[in-house]
């Protein structure tokens, strides 16, 4: 208690002002109530109270650091105090390390984790992507979307014939070659399937895109960048420089393959607005021709193109190069309204190019090394392009382009049109990855955050790779890997999809998850369709990869339409065997192992008749009586009102009598 009682008082003590009693020169005249004052007598006496006041109140604050730690009693604080240094303001942390010190002595330094950490901020972004890659935009998507750790390019030189050859022994004869007429001169790029070496059509890996490099010189070295799927990438790397090693004995000249992952940056825009967007960010400079005095042919197709509703009109996989302006100068940019056509010259001008599309249009510098990595080391930062907006004389002005500025080189290849197969009479789309409506984009690295922040604020919408799938079943289409069944990607896909299901399963309570097997549900967490085939031993195995399942998938319309219109299993074979010999032997290929229908499978679409989402690894019956399925049918429709229309197509297909539910059995055909 004393103790107390003198910690008390030295406290007091210290808020306590000293005075030093100065000689009062006024107690003289004190008698003197009223009359005039001097002043300057009165402010010599005052002075050195003011300063013995100043004096006080400084040593008092540096005394208690009222200001940087409150000094309330431990018993009256509502919370401990915090002994962190950087709690203060700014201007206190000195007073209060001082106190720190003095109160606590000097502590002890400890190794933490901060200090474990790299000096560098990019050494430290850079130890981050060890064991995953990530995107030029990995910044803006992880404030804003959910990341997952899953899952190239590819670039091939050499001579035109020796490339074609490597390329016919992996890919489906059955679609237009690598090196047919409509792909190799670069104006359009192509689509096709990729398989093993000689292993069409059992064997299948992913889907390709490929683009030739336009051959302006007379050099007969060509270059082929080819886009594969990340999934799938490095099977597709090793089967193509198997290829490479094969026919290395018939190439006149070494094929190379390269690895451009690193280089290019490819968006996909897609949706009826894909246009318009582009058409308000992508600002072609005027490169005019000295000879004739005009823009050059590019520039000024890619301004004509704002007066079409929608891309589709294009011929299909065309491809435009373009240099265009940095869209960081006139950021944030606004999608622009339609355009109409109000002169005829310009109508018959696109006319023109709709019927004939021009052959350099396609060439622009992102092709070269050189020019990608110059593209890459002379970029304009941030912070230079902000202090140029400082200097506008009116606040928020976009900046004017200079010569000075960089110039971006980059490709556009038109998705969304359609191909005529004369075989089958049908229209299909080039590939899935084509079904709907867009653009891609290829630029070069380090110019995906700039151009991607513009599409963003322009009003596109960002879609995720779950969107990207929803998109392509909506559509009616199959995604690469989730809808490709007998490839490696689609294996690990599978087997990463059944881990995360039965885990989320086996965390809940066992009186709180569904009981698959009273439900009689064999395999609730994948689609096993290795069941529906006959037992067979999986294809041998791979000295790198494992071993492909047991059973194929058969794709390409005229491998189908052949199937479909076979009376029995054996003549379908037949007729397939025979299609695939010729198709490979067009293309001097070797003809593959023999082809068993048992162990193939043919992809459907399911619609349901009314109402309902069919879930994944649903279970899928087949009626076989056709008359039992439309009176199935029917009655649904009966169950659900206003639904006339809907049920007046199937009343023609049904006149035996009352309308009742068919209780036929079912046969199990299939797991989706």
């Amino acid at each position: 208690m004393p103790l107390l009682l003198a910690k008390r008082n030295s406290w007091k003590a210290t808020l306590k002002i000293a005075s030093n009693a100065p000689h009062n020169t006024l107690a003289k005249d004190a008698p003197r109530i009223s009359g005039a004052i001097d002043g300057e007598k009165f402010m010599a006496a005052r002075i050195p109270e003011i300063k013995t006041l100043h004096a006080a109140i400084k040593s008092t604050s540096h005394t208690l650091d009222i200001s940087a730690f409150p000094s309330l009693l431990r018993g009256l604080r509502r919370r401990p105090a915090s002994h962190n240094l950087y709690r203060p303001a700014a201007r206190q942390r000195e007073a209060a390390s001082q106190k720190s010190v003095r109160l606590y002595g000097k502590q002890k330094s400890i190794r933490s984790w901060s200090q474990l950490r790299s000096k560098s901020l990019i050494e430290e972004l850079f130890k981050r992507q060890r064991h995953k890659k990530w995107l030029e935009t990995h910044m803006w998507h992880v404030k804003r979307m959910n990341m997952k750790n899953i899952w190239g390019y590819r670039l091939l030189t050499g001579q035109f014939k020796d490339i074609v050859r490597v390329l016919d022994a992996v890919s489906d004869p059955n679609l237009p070659s690598v090196g047919s007429a409509r792909h190799s001169h670069g104006k359009r790029a192509g689509h096709t399937f990729l398989y093993e070496h000689l292993g069409y059509p059992a064997k299948y890996i992913c889907p390709v895109t490929y683009l030739w490099k336009p051959n302006e010189t007379e050099d007969e070295t060509r270059m082929l960048w080819m886009w594969v799927h990340p999934s799938a990438y490095s099977e597709a790397l090793y089967f193509v420089k198997q290829a490479v090693i094969s026919e290395k004995s018939l190439a006149k000249q070494e094929v190379k393959v390269c690895d451009l992952r690193e280089e290019l940056v490819r968006f996909e825009i897609t949706g009826p607005q894909s246009t318009a967007i582009l058409q308000s960010i992508l600002d072609p400079i005027d490169e005019a021709d000295a000879t004739k005095g005009k823009l050059s042919s590019s520039s000024q197709l890619w301004r004509d193109l704002k007066y079409l509703r929608s891309n589709r009109s294009l011929p299909p996989g065309v491809v435009i190069g373009l240099t265009v302006q940095d869209p960081r100068l006139k950021f944030p940019q606004s999608i622009l309204p339609p355009a109409d056509i109000t002169q005829s010259d310009i109508e018959t001008r696109i006319k023109q190019t709709l019927a004939n599309w021009p052959e350099d249009v396609s060439y622009t510098a992102i092709w070269e090394d050189i020019c990608r990595k110059r593209m890459y080391e002379t970029k304009t930062s941030e912070q230079s392009l902000r202090k140029r907006r400082e200097q506008n004389l009116l606040p928020g002005s976009k900046l004017l382009f200079t010569p000075e500025d960089n110039q971006i080189p980059l490709l556009l290849i038109q998705r969304g049109s359609v191909s005529y197969d004369r075989d089958n009479a049908t229209q299909h789309p080039l590939s899935s990855s084509a079904s709907v409506e867009g653009w891609t984009i290829i630029l070069p690295r380090g110019w995906g955050k700039p151009f991607w922040k513009s599409l963003v604020f322009t009003g596109a919408r960002i879609a995720g790779i779950d969107d990207f799938h929803t998109m392509h079943v909506q559509s009616g289409f199959d995604c690469f890997p989730y809808d490709v069944p007998s490839t490696r990607a689609f294996e690990d896909y599978r087997a990463r999809i059944k881990n995360e299901a039965e885990s989320a399963w086996l965390r809940k309570p066992s009186a709180k998850r569904l009981n698959y097997v009273k439900l009689g549900i064999d395999h609730p967490f994948e689609t096993p369709f290795d069941i529906l085939m006959q037992p067979e031993t999986c294809q041998p195995v791979n000295d790198v990869w494992k071993a492909r399942p047991g059973y194929s998938l058969l794709q390409g319309d005229k491998l189908i339409s052949l199937l479909l219109a076979s009376p029995t299993k054996e003549e379908a074979e037949k007729e397939i065997r025979l299609k695939i010999e010729v198709a490979l032997s067009a293309r001097h290929v070797k003809s593959p192992s023999s082809l068993c229908l048992n162990q193939t499978l043919l992809k459907v679409q399911i619609k349901c008749i009314d109402r309902g989402r069919l879930q994944s690894n649903a279970i899928i019956y087949l009626m076989e009586d056709q008359k039992d399925y439309e009176r199935a049918a029917l009655s649904i429709r009966q169950l659900a009102p206003g639904q006339k229309a809907k049920k007046e197509n199937l009343q023609h297909n049904y006149d035996n009598g009352p309308m009742t539910q068919s209780s036929s059995p079912c046969k199990d055909v299939g797991v989706n």
